[in-house]
């Protein structure tokens, strides 16, 4: 019995760690239908991949099904199955260039992962299972023809590379924005290398206007309907020089 949720037609949440329906230190991963077939947006921590192969096999899916994995970012609870994924379903992994140099060859500090360790969030022994693949997202990338498709939008800023994915379909749009963006109007700054605010600055108001729907981030809440209301809070408070982090999610949401 599969574990997977199914948040709309077409979009099912496959693992997530703080809802218990994959492995602990799992982001919130997505596999989304599209008229070229079905894509997977991130792959977790596991090394093995244990939890999203079953919830992913759960839908019905095989997954030599998939069309292919996308990348948001390399950090390890977002691509640490991706090696486990790309070999079992013989999917190309797509990512921005520079998250694909992480994910061949990103040194623990590259990929936040020492800090990551320092502060408790994974165990001291995690080893991070580099890839050495992947398909860089040309300009202008889409999931193929058809009136139900991804596309890809850069957002450097919480990593070097950092993407969004935006789903079109007749009559809903929705985001999945990785750790660029969450619900509340937050964005995820690190003090790690490759997390920057000047790429923040450059990349966030590719978001604006984009209309959409559903808002699926990497953690946290998510929205299936109103997300444009927090994209749009985001870069309200950064045009008033202030950078809204995740690390104050703390507090209670403000009205929107």
């Amino acid at each position: 019995m599969t574990r997977a949720i199914t948040l709309r037609p077409g979009v099912h949440l496959v693992a997530s760690g703080p809802l218990g329906i994959s492995d602990p230190l799992d982001c919130h991963a997505y596999v989304v239908q599209t008229d070229a077939g079905p894509y997977l947006i991130d792959t977790g921590v596991d090394p093995d991949a244990t939890g999203i192969r079953a919830n992913i096999e759960g839908l019905g899916l095989a997954l030599t099904d998939l069309r292919g994995i996308l990348v948001t970012h390399a950090h390890a609870d977002h691509a640490g199955g991706v090696r486990a994924l790309a070999a079992a379903s013989g999917a190309p992994v797509y990512s921005s260039e520079a998250e694909l140099r992480l994910l061949r060859t990103g040194s623990d500090a590259a990929l936040g992962l020492s800090a990551a360790k320092a502060n408790g969030t994974y165990p001291a022994d995690y080893r991070y299972p580099h890839y050495d693949g992947g398909r860089p997202l040309p300009d202008g990338w889409r999931s193929g023809g058809g009136d139900r498709y991804l596309s890809a939008v850069p957002t450097p800023g919480h990593s070097p590379g950092s993407t969004c994915y935006l789903l079109q379909t007749p009559g809903y749009r929705a985001l999945f924005s990785g750790d660029a963006l969450f619900l509340g109007g937050f964005i995820s700054l690190l003090n790690v290398e490759g997390s920057d605010p000047a790429d923040y600055r450059r990349s966030l108001p590719a978001l604006a206007g984009l209309a959409v729907d559903g808002l699926f981030p990497g953690h946290y809440l998510f929205a299936v309907h109103g997300g444009q209301r927090h994209i749009d809070l985001a870069l309200e408070r950064m045009r008033k020089s202030v950078f809204p982090n995740v690390a104050l999610s703390w507090l209670p949401y403000p009205q929107l």
